[in-house]
């Protein structure tokens, strides 16, 4: 079922998605798309698919300030949207392997793309795709440590998520216990203690992750050395821009 629905969904999104191209202030096309994006963060955190429900969920927040106009109508706007359309059957794929799309370089410059937007920070001139690995060289540590803080913002947007959803729960307990529920009320207690605790692990588990991309950042590193060669007063031999004569 949820593959079928995705499926519609790619269908709508491809037909809106041009009317938009050509008519950039089309709010009609911007909200058919959003709506679309929103149904798949939805249908995909229902069946595990959160990694292309995450995906959805950003694209969705910035889609939102859009049409409330605090995002402008631009380029970059248009190039998030259309490259999360390409990259959709990517995701799905991935979802269907038990796959991660972690790592995935157009995938992660996509989800980079949508925070600057949504937070208002200007666009670096080089196109999505730039960020890829190329000729399948491995990513330097640059490369890595950005990815290690994208990881690490997802984590702890996750974490807020679930601390919000259990002051929600909190709150519904609250007011069945004003409400006298009896034994509704000790069903819902337990829930909330169970959710609480799940709450508790996502938490250490984040901070475990901190911990651990620190020491990665660490291992990755460079440290340059630049050798200088010195008479026996201390004196430099050589010029400060020039390197140390090699061996005679």
């Amino acid at each position: 079922m949820f593959l079928e629905e995705v499926d519609e969904l790619l269908a709508s999104i491809d037909s809106h998605l041009k009317n938009w191209r050509n008519h950039p202030g089309d709010k009609k096309a911007l909200t058919e798309i959003r709506r679309s994006f929103h149904t798949l963060k939805g249908s995909g955190r229902m069946v595990k698919a959160f990694d292309l429900a995450e995906v959805a969920w950003k694209i969705e927040k910035v889609l939102n300030q859009a049409i409330a106009g605090t995002v402008p109508m631009s380029e970059p706007l248009l190039r998030l949207v259309g490259t999360a359309r390409a990259q959709l059957p990517r995701m799905v794929d991935a979802f269907k392997n038990r796959r991660s799309i972690a790592g995935i370089g157009d995938i992660e410059s996509l989800m980079t793309l949508a925070d600057d937007l949504a937070a208002g920070r200007p666009q670096a001139p080089a196109p999505l795709a730039a960020t890829s690995s190329r000729d399948g060289q491995s990513d330097g540590p640059n490369e890595l440590n950005l990815k290690l803080e994208r990881c690490m913002q997802r984590a702890d947007e996750a974490l807020h998520r679930s601390e919000m959803a259990l002051q929600q729960a909190r709150s519904v307990s609250a007011q069945g216990e004003a409400a006298n529920w009896g034994a509704g009320q000790r069903d819902c207690l337990a829930e909330v203690d169970r959710l609480g605790e799940l709450v508790k692990l996502i938490s250490k588990d984040v901070s475990d992750l901190h911990i651990e991309s620190k020491k990665t950042q660490k291992r990755n590193l460079l440290v340059f050395i630049t050798p200088t060669l010195v008479d026996p007063a201390g004196n430099r031999v050589h010029a400060p821009d020039q390197k140390p004569p090699g061996p005679k």
